[in-house]
């Protein structure tokens, strides 16, 4: 039976030497002999004198650790006593000289072996059952990537396996990432020459459509809707306003001003994202329309042909579902002419 505060028993050998009174002699000295050292049923006591640990025998023997051996005096009465009450303290402040390395690895464990993530989103996994360095890796960085922290980052559709090692142990976890907005928006749209993907569930609103102005209604049930507006832009403009942060945050100035002559917008905010796919800007506010309230969120785009923008709207309050959507179909959003698909693309008259 082991102390609940000890991680496993270990063996060690030793040679002894016992002292009776002031004379001592060596027991063995050329034998080792077996010692369990974390066994509580062979140990009663750890202790503390002068700069060592000291060990007390159920047998009655003082055990003194050393790495040249080790020697053993007897011990009786009030002092047993004493070292038994100090026991507790001793282990729980762990003051051992252990040995051999205390395995802490070998019941380390991951808190999931399995996970499911939307792209774009972060789950974090932990190693528990151990205090030593983890190293993360990924299967395939494309699916997902993991941090030094075990931070799980999900990129693309798809599954991979995220690997921690804890020293020689090796711990898994299979990462499932999945794309409902992808799933959602299952059908490709061409609108003067710029392909997008949209929801098929979703009604074209034809008789207010014009050229450059295309609205969707996502929600018939309630005002849900979505606009794409398309503009042609130059090569050499647009290398200009792509060039820095801060010339693409000056052409997202000049959309906040005409949103806000064209629809009244008020409350208005507005940055600049910078990913891998290059810039896009984000505009905020709301409107009024009749007696409602509409609230507005656009994203712009900027590409070589054309000047893309993508506004969804909801009354009341800016739902987290139309941003994403609107944020998707933006960043989505390609030429028709880069993509080699223009006889194949779905059109909308």
């Amino acid at each position: 039976m082991l102390h609940p505060c000890m991680h496993k028993k270990v063996t060690i050998y030793v040679s002894c030497m016992l002292y009776i009174g002031t004379k001592s002699r060596i027991l063995n000295p050329e034998k080792r002999v077996k010692v369990d050292f974390f066994d509580v049923l062979y140990y009663n006591v750890v202790r503390w004198m002068g700069y060592k640990p000291h060990l007390v025998l159920k047998k009655r023997l003082f055990i003194k650790p050393d790495f040249k051996g080790v020697t053993a005096r007897k011990e009786t009465g009030m002092k047993k006593l004493l070292y038994r009450m100090l026991m507790v303290f001793a282990v729980a402040a762990g003051i051992f000289l252990i040995a051999g390395e205390t395995p802490v690895s070998a019941a380390a464990k991951l808190n999931k072996t399995e996970v499911t993530i939307e792209i774009g989103e972060r789950k974090k996994i932990k190693v528990k059952g151990t205090t030593k360095t983890v190293k993360w890796k990924s299967s395939d960085k494309s699916i997902a990537t993991v941090t030094k922290r075990g931070n799980v980052d999900a990129k693309a559709k798809g599954e991979c396996i995220i690997t921690a090692t804890v020293g020689k142990k090796k711990l898994k976890c299979k990462v499932t990432v999945t794309d409902s907005l992808g799933d959602l928006l299952d059908k490709e749209v061409e609108h003067d020459g710029v392909l997008f993907h949209v929801a098929s569930g979703w009604e074209f609103i034809e008789n207010m459509s014009e050229e450059g102005y295309y609205p969707y209604e996502l929600d018939k049930n309630i005002f849900k809707t979505l606009e794409l507006t398309i503009s042609e832009e130059k090569e050499s403009d647009y290398n200009i306003r792509t060039s820095s942060d801060e010339q693409f945050l000056k052409t997202v100035k000049v959309f906040v001003r005409s949103y806000k002559k064209d629809y009244q917008l008020e409350n208005v905010e507005y940055s600049v994202i910078k990913s891998d796919a290059g810039y896009m800007g984000r505009i905020t506010g709301s409107c009024k329309s009749e007696d409602k309230t509409v609230f507005m969120v656009i994203y712009v785009k900027l590409t070589k042909a054309r000047i893309i923008l993508v506004s969804g709207m909801d009354y009341d309050k800016l739902t987290e579902s139309t941003d994403k959507i609107a944020e998707r179909i933006c960043k989505d959003a390609v030429l028709v002419a880069e993509t080699g698909t223009e006889e194949t693309a779905d059109k909308t008259e």
